[in-house]
């Protein structure tokens, strides 16, 4: 099937699951800005409906402009994301990191209420996310102030979640 996505929108990642089902990392136009949206289709290319609201997981942060850009599919089911959020006080781009349930519902369990910001000052964001064959999460992004990006990162877990 084909699927249309508003002007402004785009898709930047997508995971095929083992049944055929296929997630999609994108970014939606919210009221107070760009929100996280991960949807998840059937392998007809509709949208599954059983997923998070009628087929789309959403996580959204008020009055944040969000952007998501790479996910990653764990053993049990769960979906990792990452992107990134800014923060309208300090005018800074956090890292951000999210998990979903199977379902499409946000899992509270992981970090705060689903998200994991990171704690640096600038501009700063998750580009890549993988799972190391011991299912420990590996992130790629990159660092920098705001005027220009000072480097590249590469971080795996230490802990297992």
């Amino acid at each position: 099937g084909f699927m249309a996505f508003a002007s402004g929108n785009s898709v930047n990642d997508l995971v095929v699951q083992s049944d055929g089902k296929i997630l999609g990392a994108t970014t939606t136009q919210g009221f107070g800005g760009r929100d996280f949206c991960i949807f998840r289709t059937n392998a007809n290319g509709g949208f599954d409906a059983s997923f998070g609201y009628n087929g789309n997981g959403m996580s959204t942060r008020d009055n944040a402009d969000d952007w998501l850009y790479s996910l990653a599919l764990q053993p049990d089911g769960k979906i990792l994301a990452v992107g990134y959020s800014f923060m309208s006080t300090n005018n800074d781009y956090k890292g951000a990191f999210l998990r979903l349930l199977p379902n499409g519902e946000i899992d509270y369990t992981f970090g705060s209420s689903g998200m994991v910001l990171d704690s640096y000052h600038g501009i700063n964001s998750g580009a890549d996310i993988a799972l190391q064959p011991d299912n420990k999460i590996l992130v790629a992004g990159w660092m920098g102030n705001h005027s220009e990006a000072d480097a590249n990162f590469l971080v795996g877990e230490d802990k297992d979640h």
